[in-house]
């Protein structure tokens, strides 16, 4: 799958969340790359061509996380994280391997959509 402006890479591991995450920013006028496992970035990002940002809905101690945080950071993808707010004490680790924010959940498909048009606008 090819990304064009502004195309994101979108990690949720739950299937339902992604298509919803999907469908809404989608319709917000994002190209989405929708991924269910980190593991499964590296492979993304040989596929897809000008992807502009990434979004994370993932606990950095998913299998791959840093593999994956480390390989956005290669390609000067900017990322966000999101984390339930029970799982805020892991920002520090989120934002240890480069995203520029970590995001408590939940969050308004409105709010969500402005942080991702505001992150492709600033670029890495």
């Amino acid at each position: 799958m090819t990304c064009h402006q502004p195309g994101v890479i979108l990690l949720e591991p739950n299937a339902a969340n992604l298509a919803l995450m999907r469908e809404t920013l989608e319709y917000s006028g994002f190209r989405v790359v929708g991924l269910s496992a980190a593991t499964d970035i590296a492979a993304a990002l040989t596929e897809s061509t000008n992807c502009m940002a990434a979004l994370l809905d993932a606990p950095p101690h998913e299998p791959g996380f840093n593999d994956a945080c480390s390989l956005l950071r290669s390609h000067a993808i900017p990322f966000l994280m999101v984390l339930p707010k029970s799982a805020m004490p892991l920002a520090r680790a989120g934002l240890s391997l480069g995203a520029r924010a970590v995001l408590a959940k939940p969050l308004g498909r409105r709010q969500l959509v402005t942080i991702l048009r505001a992150l492709v606008a600033t670029g890495p």
